[in-house]
């Protein structure tokens, strides 16, 4: 009896042993609570806590479901649900811009007025990077909804970014040969070409390596890249050393055909193979100055020798009368290739020795004098060897008449206009002696043409200046002004000449300060152009507001931009990439980095149509001043509701607290706001 006793016990430790480890969902279900048994000390029936007995007990199958998993099945479908309306809400703010903009490709940055965030703009791109990443599968349902709008998964203004950059790297090709650009060639856009082409090698490379899938994915822009020759791993000492004898190649050419290496700079806005190799000629001289000051050069003794054996030339002393020529014969060259045509004339802004010299081309072609080289030079420009008929004395007095017109003086430069320049002066000279005929001398008198004018070439380009005044307001004259080139021209010449001998005392040169005057002149005077000379032409120049020190043309031009964007938007706060003024939000931001070094003058200029140096100081004072404005209208600091005071102001606040807790907020900024009543956080507050 004893022994059944001690078996029933045993066995009965065994079930309640099993049954301790028997989670209460059945063994699928790890983290679940477990089902205890008590065995109860004073009786021989064991049983289970209430809260136990309620469920069923089929404990090993695991089919019961606990409240708790069900409060978070619940929980989970909220949740869910109110990410599908959230989702649901954006799509129909998509479809809204759909109807009104024709299309469903929200920039970046566009923001439709809703409060609710995110902005539309980067709500779709969010869906384009999570269809993208598939990580997890995005739902067929929603990729099939925007689909049915004309939703398009890749952002047209990427492709259409990266495919002109593709066209760039074309046009460089078919100047240079390949498309091994250097990492620093700049072409004067952006992204700088050469940066690009290194990014799209890296890029590459992850892609191979599969370190980085989505950054190069795209296996039809690896083909197109491929299909001009793109090198993917180029050595990048014999990328240089292949691009430089690519250049060399092409300056032994330009040799054999002008005979010469002696060529001027090419001007800007020239972009094609010859205007290449001139300039990467000028890089070689420039590398061979720092070589022979033993300063750090990109050139060798090697490529010195090489560029030895085509006679390169170092300088530009001493030119031959052929160096001269082909130094007139591209100024041609480069208007063909603006305007496909060699049709010279004073009236289109040509220097009149230019003019002349094209002129002359055709007196000595006619004559047997022009050499067989230039005259298949010439050609391949498709000269026009037609000469220009000689003018009659009516046809002269027509074009006074509309230089008159124009400008209001019969005085002519023999720069602007050689031939109406030489005319008038032989005028001049008749009426002096009394052997020019009446009637000219009247119709001349109509024009109220100056018979006395002595420094005819100055006083002509000074009533230009005057002329330029009265259309524009300003003697700011550009460089490379566009109305009248050779104005541009002389203005800078002028103060070239003059401001020399400007002291700092001088730098305010006015009409009134005679002494000062006098001064330059004497300074300046030669035995060709006396002191009188210069002094008159200095009196003249101030008389009319000569700028000695203006501000750079282009520099100028953004500065009406700025202008003209204060006054439609009351301030100069202009975004850094704003699609409506392009460039003038990187050149606000350029002229914040460059105060230090800015002159007076500009510093001046911006200070008067309240430039903002520091937008983040700005942006702070006109917050505080909304602020000091809230304090009035009685409205807590220390409120945290949305509902009483506006988002912005809300945060604004939230993050000035947050600072002040850091330490990170300024003592006057401190003050100030104490001044106004502002509630600190508390010790344990959090803002």
């Amino acid at each position: 009896m004893s022994h059944c006793l001690s078996f029933l016990v045993m066995l009965l430790s065994v079930v309640i042993l099993f049954l301790t480890h028997v989670p209460a969902d059945g063994w699928c279900n790890t983290k679940t609570s477990r089902r205890t048994v008590i065995l109860w000390p004073r009786t021989s029936i064991w049983t289970l806590p209430r809260t136990t007995q309620q469920q069923p007990f089929h404990l090993l199958g695991g089919k019961s479901s606990t409240t708790e998993q069900n409060k978070q099945s619940v929980s989970t479908k909220k949740r869910e649900s109110s990410q599908e309306k959230q989702w649901e809400s954006a799509f129909q703010r998509l479809v809204k811009f759909r109807n009104e903009h024709g299309h469903a490709n929200v920039p970046q940055y566009f923001n439709d007025g809703n409060e609710k965030p995110p902005h539309l703009g980067r709500w779709v791109n969010q869906q384009r990077f999570l269809h993208k990443r598939n990580d997890p599968p995005y739902s067929r349902k929603r990729a099939e909804k925007l689909e049915s709008i004309g939703f398009e998964w890749a952002s047209k203004s990427n492709e259409l970014k990266w495919n002109n950059i593709v066209q760039r790297l074309k046009e460089y090709k078919q100047q240079h040969g390949h498309t091994n650009v250097p990492h620093k060639y700049n072409d004067g856009q952006r992204p700088h070409l050469g940066m690009w082409v290194s990014k799209q090698r890296v890029m590459y490379r992850d892609h191979q390596n599969q370190m980085n899938a989505l950054a190069f994915k795209a296996k039809k822009k690896i083909k197109i890249l491929d299909s001009l020759g793109f090198e993917w791993n180029p050595g990048r000492k014999d990328e240089l050393e292949k691009t430089w004898m690519s250049h060399f190649e092409d300056m032994k050419r330009f040799v054999k055909k002008y005979n010469t290496t002696k060529v001027s700079n090419v001007p800007m806005g020239y972009n094609c193979r010859i205007a290449v190799t001139i300039n990467w000629a000028h890089k070689q001289r420039a590398s061979y100055n720092q070589f022979m000051r033993n300063e750090t050069s990109t050139i060798t003794p090697q490529k010195i020798d090489l560029l030895n054996s085509i006679d390169f030339a170092w300088n530009f002393t001493k030119k031959t009368t052929h160096e001269n020529w082909i130094y007139e014969y591209f100024k041609l060259y480069w208007h063909h290739f603006q305007h496909n045509n060699t049709n010279i004339s004073q009236s289109s802004g040509y220097n009149g020795d230019f003019v002349y010299w094209v002129e002359m081309q055709k007196r000595d072609h006619i004559a047997g004098k022009l050499e067989q080289g230039k005259i298949d030079l010439l050609n391949d420009l498709n000269f026009d060897w037609r000469p220009n008929p000689v003018a009659t004395w009516e046809d002269m007095y027509e074009q006074l008449s509309q230089y008159y017109d124009r400008f209001g003086s019969t005085l002519i430069n023999t720069n602007i206009n050689r031939d109406l320049g030489i005319w008038t002066s032989e005028l001049r000279i008749s009426y002096s002696k009394g052997d020019l005929d009446p009637t000219w001398v009247a119709k001349l008198n109509h024009l109220k043409f100056d018979w006395k004018a002595e420094d005819v070439n100055w006083n002509a380009m000074f009533d230009r200046l005057v002329d330029y005044k009265k259309k524009h307001g300003t003697v700011c004259v550009p460089d490379e002004c566009p109305d009248d080139p050779p104005l541009g021209r002389w203005v800078q010449t002028n103060r070239l000449v003059y401001t020399p001998y400007l002291t700092k005392d001088m730098d305010g040169i006015s009409l009134q300060n005679q002494s000062a005057v006098f001064e330059v002149a004497q300074k300046k005077a030669t035995k060709r152009f006396p002191a009188s000379i210069h002094a008159e032409r200095l009196l003249k120049l101030l008389e009319i507001g000569f700028e000695w020190s203006p501000l750079d043309a282009q520099w100028q031009e953004m500065y009406d931009k700025l202008v003209a964007y204060k006054k439609n938007n009351g301030n100069t706060l202009v975004p850094h990439e704003s699609l409506e003024h392009p460039g003038l939000g990187f050149w606000v931001t350029n002229q914040r980095a460059c105060f230090e070094t800015m002159s007076e003058a500009r510093k001046r200029a911006l200070d008067a149509i309240g430039f903002v140096w520091d937008p983040l100081e700005a942006r702070w004072n006109d917050m505080f001043q909304r602020f000091s404005e809230m304090q009035a209208d009685n409205v807590s600091s220390n409120s945290t509701k949305r509902s009483e005071i506006d988002k912005e102001m809300y945060l604004w606040i939230r993050t000035q607290k947050q600072l002040y807790r850091r330490g990170t907020l300024s003592k006057e900024r401190i003050s100030m706001l104490e001044s106004h009543g502002f509630a600190w956080p508390k010790k344990n507050d959090i803002p």
